[in-house]
């Protein structure tokens, strides 16, 4: 029974991964208003902290009982699939803003750039 959760739960994450990639203007937008300096510890916090909020949550529902008999409970299964969708937004998050800081020519780092 946990492999179906899971399962239903990973065809979750990736729809709201793909959801979240054609909201990329939107992303990139707001990206490109944060300062370039900031966006190097602000990439690293959404890429680690989103793991580091995974695996503690994990941890944290395996010592809370949600998993009974081989399944996961109801409550369980949806705090598994929450922390899930979390963590994907996270990893989109900071992906986009490591992704910015490759880039030429955006926010305030477009005169350091040409240099």
């Amino acid at each position: 029974m946990i492999w179906l959760q899971s399962g239903v739960s990973f065809v979750l994450w990736i729809c709201y991964g793909i959801r979240m990639r054609g909201r990329e203007s939107q992303l990139r937008t707001a990206i490109e208003r944060i300062p370039r300096a900031s966006r190097v510890g602000r990439s690293a916090l959404w890429l680690i902290g989103g793991a580091v909020l995974l695996l503690a949550g994990l941890i944290g529902l395996g010592a809370a009982g949600a998993i009974q008999r081989g399944a996961l409970t109801g409550w369980g299964w949806a705090a598994v699939t929450l922390l899930g969708l979390l963590f994907v937004h996270c990893q989109v998050v900071g992906a986009g803003l490591m992704v910015s800081l490759a880039r030429p020519g955006t926010s305030e780092g477009s005169e350091q750039s040409r240099l």
